[in-house]
């Protein structure tokens, strides 16, 4: 995170933010701030995390997304963090804890932030390769969460 984008949070928000990472615990803490590179610094990857606390990518994988989701579910129980959909646009999709399946079909579809994911409809992952019903399910509940869904295109009709 640039400190740019720093100078355009107001005080609220990062009162908020410090709240419910007070719910968190140190481990959870430090993957999160190493993962985003707040405060101040250049955001890691998985294995460069997982070498600097001494655990697999894996493991910083579920790590983060557990962390993740009690952050989120604080914002939803307190109801602080009422962001405008579209400020998520920009969002990696690693920042949502994706089943495994779900995320290898993302990264297959060129998906990469929330903002291409929103783009696609329901047909074009019932076309996708290995998406099925209980994917689609997954994909929609977790961008329903974020007060977000997919496009509503519809299926291309036969008549020419």
């Amino acid at each position: 995170m640039s400190h740019d984008s720093l100078e355009t949070i107001d005080g609220g928000t990062i009162l908020a933010v410090l709240a419910a990472c007070s719910k968190l615990s140190p481990r959870e803490r430090e993957v999160l701030s190493l993962r985003s590179g707040f405060p101040g610094g250049d955001a890691m990857g998985y294995i460069a995390v997982g070498k600097t606390i001494g655990i697999t990518r894996q493991g910083i994988r579920q790590i983060e997304a557990k962390a993740l989701r009690k952050v989120s579910g604080y914002f939803v129980d307190s109801n602080l963090g009422r962001l405008d959909p579209k400020a998520l646009f920009g969002t990696s999709i690693d920042a949502i804890a994706w089943s495994t399946h779900v995320y290898v079909i993302l990264r297959n579809q060129g998906i990469g932030t929330i903002g291409e994911l929103v783009m696609k409809s329901r047909y074009d992952f019932q076309c996708a390769r290995n998406c099925g019903h209980v994917s689609l399910l997954e994909i929609e509940s977790r961008l329903a969460a974020l007060g977000l869904s997919l496009a509503q295109r519809e299926r291309p009709s036969d008549e020419g």
